[in-house]
């Protein structure tokens, strides 16, 4: 299944890509003529928001529980400019994910309990920056593109479900182990301002929509929705070669 789902999702992204690709097209700038680019280090707080659900007792609706959490990230950034007023931007950074942690009695005797730790990551986004305006100390941004990533740590949920009667005389105890998804692929939205703090240096904070293309668990017995998350990250570059205009 993971195999299917990731394909599924490197053919979507892949396309993407290849339309943003396109519109970067154009008559290359000066400074992309010299070779300039900028590079630095990025971190940042994300919040998650997770949704998953399981069979009810009696066959019915499912239970669901919603988690909110909070984690931070740290990586590097290196931008490169396409055309006047555009860039590319690529940030491998590392950070942790939501870990739920829930209990839940449903009707007709059915307990469940699911539990998950901390699952370490690597992201490797690609952002097209768009700048409307050509030159200023701070200049608002808007952009769009896409994220690969590999889970690394934590990649099963445990899951007990537990039946009980009044009398206690049928009660039992079933322990379920389900692997998450390794491989994720996401679309994103940023928005934020470029600054430029000294003569080579710059400073950009942004804020990021990111919602991933496939759930990180679909089972039978869980199905963990598509995690989306707000980002706010602050990043420090500095010019090499010629300034970008």
């Amino acid at each position: 299944m993971q195999v299917r789902h990731f394909g599924r999702t490197f053919l979507t992204m892949t396309g993407i890509v290849v339309a943003m690709l396109a519109a970067a097209g154009g008559t290359p700038t000066a400074a992309q003529d010299a070779h300039a680019f900028r590079g630095g280090v990025q971190f940042g707080l994300a919040s998650e928001r997770s949704r998953y659900s399981w069979p009810s007792g009696d066959g019915g609706t499912s239970g669901f529980a919603v988690d909110a959490n909070y984690n931070g990230f740290i990586g590097l950034i290196l931008d490169f400019p396409l055309r006047s007023g555009l860039l590319l931007e690529f940030a491998p950074h590392y950070g942790q994910r939501n870990v739920p942690i829930a209990t839940m009695q449903r009707r007709g005797g059915v307990k469940f309990t699911i539990q998950q730790g901390p699952v370490d990551y690597i992201g490797i986004p690609m952002l097209a920056k768009y700048l409307p305006f050509g030159r200023g100390l701070i200049q608002p941004y808007i952009g769009a593109g896409v994220e690969f990533g590999l889970n690394l740590t934590s990649l099963f949920v445990s899951i007990e479900e537990y039946r009980y009667s009044g009398e206690g005389l049928t009660n039992s105890t079933m322990a379920f182990r389900r692997n998450l998804n390794q491989l994720y692929g996401a679309g994103l939205l940023e928005g934020g301002f470029d600054i430029r703090a000294a003569e080579d240096w710059s400073v950009l904070l942004g804020v990021r929509y990111t919602r991933e293309l496939t759930p990180l668990l679909e089972d039978p017995m869980l199905t963990w929705e598509t995690p989306r998350n707000w980002r706010i990250r602050l990043s420090v570059l500095y010019t090499f070669g010629e300034g970008i205009e």
